[in-house]
């Protein structure tokens, strides 16, 4: 029986190891598209492709994320911290872009009496 318990324990502290690295194979970035409408997108490459791949994009926004050892960013000023946490989009950006519904006209239309 203490074998098993033993066992059990190994195995859980395994699994959440196993768990902690999961977390951090992929870095959630916002990606510059060059677009005018749309200039970033959110993606999670992997922590390697975000080192080699997107660090050297000057206008990508890249949270604080570990790799060998060392820790990277990339434009994570508040500027960018707000954009990262409003989903990759400038906060307000589609408000003001689309701004708010206009109204044409308003008509209350009635059924036809029930004749049943």
């Amino acid at each position: 029986m203490r074998t098993f318990v033993v066992g059990l324990i190994f195995i859980g502290i395994a699994v959440i190891g196993v768990a902690a690295r999961a977390q951090q194979d992929h870095v959630t970035i916002c990606h510059a598209t060059g677009s005018r409408s749309n200039p970033f997108v959110q993606i999670a490459p992997s922590v390697n492709g975000v080192y080699h791949g997107h660090l050297p994009h000057e206008r990508d926004i890249i949270p604080p994320f570990e790799y060998r050892g060392q820790t990277f960013s990339l434009n994570w000023d508040a500027e960018g911290r707000a954009i990262w946490n409003n989903g990759c989009e400038a906060p307000g950006q589609r408000g003001e872009e689309e701004g708010p519904p206009t109204v044409l006209a308003s008509v209350v239309v009635s059924p036809p009496p029930f004749t049943g």
